[in-house]
Order: C-alpha cells, then structure tokens, then sequence
C-alpha cells in the first residue's frame, strides 16, 4: 500500500523544487507498479515562486499529481504551505508572493492557505473576509479548500515569526490586505 502512496509524494516534492530554484529544469517520471508512467518535465528558467509562470506550474503539477492511476484520498495536487517548506518561507520573506496569490493558485492547486503567518492583532473581521475569499473560491470551483492561518500573538506586520518548532520554518509577517 505505501508504494502506491509514494510516488505522489515524490512527484509533487520533484515539481515543487523546480518552481522554488532561481532556475533549473526537473525531468523525470513517476511509475506506480502495474500503472501507468507519469512524465514531468518542467524548466524553470529565472523566475521564482510567486512570479509569472507561477498559476501555470502549479497547474501543470497539479495535473500530474492526479494523472497518477491510484486511490487518491484527501486533497491531490500542488501544496503550498508557506511555513513548513524552507524555500517557501524564504520566498514569502522576500514578498515574491502573498496571500492573495496563494488563493489565486488554490483554484489550481490541492489546497487553499496552508500555515499562513497573520499579525497578532488581526481583527475578526479581517479573518471573517479572509475565510470568505477561501469559501468563494470553494464554491465556484466545487472543491474543497482550507485555510490554516496563522495569527501570531504580539506581533505586527514586517516582523519575523519566532516559532521553535523543527517543522516551521520563520519568516516575516505581512500586513491583511
């Protein structure tokens, strides 16, 4: 049974190192015993995460994570948890992206936004609109979205999260749109 689970696993790691490096190229295939190959080819050339070319990478990974003829269970696709994977963090740091493309790419993607890091004061209204973008998007595509949000106590917008948790990595707080 884990042999049909880890090919996906390890597609989506694949891709997902091709769109985080500056610029590179992955090639490569998934084989599920007894299924079908699944091909990936992706160059990266001098773009980062966040930029043009970001909605369509996601997509592409995405589809190849569902080509992969097994029982999929939970969500299936491209994963962008901005806290919990190195280059994400750093990219997030660097503002080459934000909250309101990470739901932009959930209408691609397998999920909606995942460890998102909010400022300590951020008002129940403002996590009231945020929410409600996710369950929009939810609704028009008929797929289900979450949002993991983060708000962290006593910190405001352009200071770093200071998490001591091995699976978190730190990375700066932007202001609620």
């Amino acid at each position: 049974m884990k042999t049909n689970v880890l090919p996906i696993v390890l597609l989506s790691l694949l891709a997902l190192a091709a769109v985080g490096c500056a610029s590179g190229s992955v090639t490569g295939q998934v084989t599920v015993p007894g299924q079908q190959r699944v091909p990936l080819t992706m160059t990266w050339e001098s773009g980062l995460f966040g930029g043009s070319g970001t909605m369509t990478a996601s997509r592409i990974i995405t589809t190849a994570v569902k080509a992969v003829s097994v029982k999929q269970i939970g969500y299936a696709g491209l994963m962008v948890p901005v806290m919990e994977d190195k280059l994400l963090a750093q990219r997030w740091a660097e503002g080459t992206y934000n909250i309101d493309s990470v739901l932009a790419y959930s209408a691609v993607c397998g999920t909606g936004l995942d460890t998102i890091p909010l400022p300590g004061d951020i008002t129940q209204e403002q996590l009231e609109r945020i929410f409600g973008d996710v369950a929009v998007l939810a609704t028009k595509w008929n797929k289900p979205l979450s949002a993991r949000l983060q708000p962290v106590k006593d910190k405001k917008a352009g200071e770093t999260t200071d998490f001591q948790d091995p699976y978190l990595f730190n990375t700066t707080i932007h202001p609620v749109p």
